[in-house]
């Protein structure tokens, strides 16, 4: 208890690297339907992207929820 445990450096860059990889294609997946004028499909990518990433995903997802909001419901 007095050394608390030190996570592996390459363990902990490889879970990162995975983490921000799905969150990329995620964001990207918000893009390309809004760029098709999906406008339901953007809003439902974006509020699982906020529940799996909260705050991770910003500030581009705030950008794209601009963007989505700007399309027709």
């Amino acid at each position: 208890m007095l050394r608390p445990a030190r996570p592996d450096p390459d363990k902990l860059a490889s879970c990162r690297a995975a983490l921000e990889s799905e969150l990329l294609a995620k964001l990207q997946q918000v893009e390309s339907h809004t760029a098709t004028g999906k406008g339901a499909a953007a809003r439902q990518s974006l509020k699982e992207i906020d529940r799996r990433f909260g705050g991770l995903a910003a500030p581009r997802s705030v950008e794209l929820a601009g963007k989505v909001e700007l399309l027709p419901k």
